[in-house]
């Protein structure tokens, strides 16, 4: 096999606190996201530094020639609302599918990296099924606080709509029946990190944790470390 290269990223360096974010928890940081990884596009690339903190978000877009640092002790905390994560529709190995927006996506984009000591929290609670089985009774019982259960009371669901949804559902769907599949979105969750076609990636030392479906999926992409 051929060496595998690492990313190559500027050194320019920028704190997502210079873009607006605030890291109590609560805040949301999207739009701070995007303005920061704007800007390091504009500038040929660099490093984004996220400091000490929980830092809410919606999805986000990694660039070219970027890496996305967290300093230990920060918590990149992903939104618990399912409505911040639309549909979308693409080609896998030229086969169409459809499935939520990724937490943290990179399309057709090379030299990325996710490094740092922090943790990435996907917020799989809103999205996965829960057996019975697999919890103690006091789990069980505060998690049957919300959602909805099975009909035998033996799997609990985040929504109704979720536990409506069957793959053969999804199989019987037609290709461009657009109402047909919003109406199976919140079924359809998302792999956390999703690097698609990219080309030298690299993921360090960072903790990916409580992922929604697959936790870290690089499709079709060279050289990742």
């Amino acid at each position: 096999m051929q060496e595998v290269k690492a990313p190559s990223i500027p050194e320019y360096t920028v704190s997502l606190i210079d873009f607006g974010a605030t890291g109590d928890g609560h805040h949301h940081n999207t739009e701070a996201f995007q303005r920061a990884f704007e800007h390091l596009k504009e500038k040929g690339g660099g490093h984004l530094n996220v400091e000490p903190g929980i830092w809410l978000t919606g999805p986000i877009a990694l660039e070219s020639n970027t890496d996305l640092h967290l300093e230990h002790g920060s918590i990149l905390l992903f939104s618990d609302n399912r409505d911040d994560y639309p549909l979308f529709r693409w080609d896998v190995a030229d086969n169409p599918a459809r499935e939520c927006v990724s937490p943290i996506s990179a399309f057709d984009k090379h030299d990325i990296s996710i490094t740092g000591h922090g943790t990435i929290n996907g917020r799989g609670e809103i999205w996965r099924p829960v057996k019975k089985m697999k919890l103690t009774n006091n789990q069980w019982k505060k998690l049957c606080g919300g959602g909805t259960l099975s009909d035998d009371g033996h799997i609990w669901y985040p929504s109704e709509s979720i536990k409506e949804c069957t793959h053969e559902k999804i199989g019987g769907a037609a290709p461009d029946d657009d109402l047909a599949w919003e109406s199976m979105r919140e079924f359809l969750r998302p792999v956390m990190v999703l690097p698609v076609r990219c080309e030298r990636v690299l993921f360090e030392d960072v903790t990916f944790e409580n992922s929604p479906r697959w936790n870290v999926r690089p499709l079709l992409c060279r050289d990742v470390t």
